[in-house]
């Protein structure tokens, strides 16, 4: 039986306009499917901000963003690897910096006006800013939710993924949601890049802690609660996130497939689906 200690924490896609306010739009997904949020990020490295929506799970969650309307191109895409142990942090750091890499700085989060240290962010030598594929690790920091909250609670000191996310559903005021939502976590990522980087990523995954094989022309790597699959371009499909599964609380009674803009969401059992198009004019 294989032991990790690496998490997948959350992923970042840019779609295309339509796709992006299909998907803000839709009442199913925002009370339904998922806790979620439009929100606009304030970071000490990004001062200037991001916007996107955000679905939380129990431990895991996916941000969009809309190509048309931010500084992320249409079909960038980022994948965090999540750290709930310092010794797991530095194990990581150390086979990173063993390639070359291992880049640690600390992340703030803005609360009202104020920096609030958020998590400690790591990056290998792979690295290519959020302009095109990105890969990195990051442990929260243990302060954070005392003070994102504002009082004490039984999450007080937790640096774990469900408790942060946990934190953010009490501060939205969607206890409720995550108790009744259909989605449990994301679990598949299905992602293309240029095959001159493939290497590279899956190296950079693996000196995390995630366990590599080869599935044909592709890598899978496993965390301990996730698979991500890292293919070659081709012809058919340009660098891009095309594919994301989950696995849900329970079965869906509803319609067994959903169109938001050129992605579909397809239910079956407790799984579900999300496949992903895009426009061609738009990926040249």
């Amino acid at each position: 039986m294989l032991e990790f200690y690496v998490l997948l924490n959350h992923l970042f896609m840019s779609l295309d306009p339509v796709t992006y306010q299909a998907i803000a739009d839709s009442e199913f997904l925002r009370t339904e499917f998922a806790v979620s949020e439009t929100r606009t990020t304030i970071r000490n490295d990004y001062p200037d901000g991001y916007t996107g929506v955000y679905f939380y799970g129990d431990e895991t969650y996916f941000e969009f963003f809309d190509a048309g309307n931010s500084a992320f191109p249409l079909a960038s895409f980022g994948i965090a690897s999540g750290f709930e142990a310092q010794e797991h942090f530095d194990t990581a750091k150390e086979a990173l910096d063993a390639r070359g890499g291992g880049v640690v700085y600390p992340v703030d989060r803005q609360l009202e006006g104020e920096p609030v240290p958020w998590f400690t962010g790591l990056f290998g030598s792979t690295e290519t800013g959020y302009g095109g594929p990105s890969v990195w690790g990051m442990q929260y920091d243990d302060k954070f939710i005392a003070k994102w909250l504002g009082h004490s609670s039984e999450l007080d000191g937790s640096i774990r993924q469900s408790d942060f996310l946990h934190s953010y559903a009490i501060k939205l005021g969607q206890t409720n949601n995550r108790e009744s939502a259909l989605m449990k976590d994301l679990t598949f990522v299905d992602a293309v890049l240029e095959s001159e980087y493939l290497s590279a990523y899956s190296e950079q995954f693996a000196a995390m802690g995630w366990k590599a094989e080869k599935e044909g022309a592709c890598d899978l790597l496993e965390a301990g609660n996730a698979k991500v699959r890292l293919c070659p371009t081709t012809t058919e499909r340009g660098a891009g996130i095309y594919e994301l599964g989950f696995s849900l609380h329970r079965e869906y009674e509803g319609p067994t497939e959903m169109e938001f803009g050129s992605s579909s969401l397809v239910f079956d059992g407790k799984h579900a689906t999300w496949i992903f198009a895009y426009p061609s004019t738009q990926m040249d």
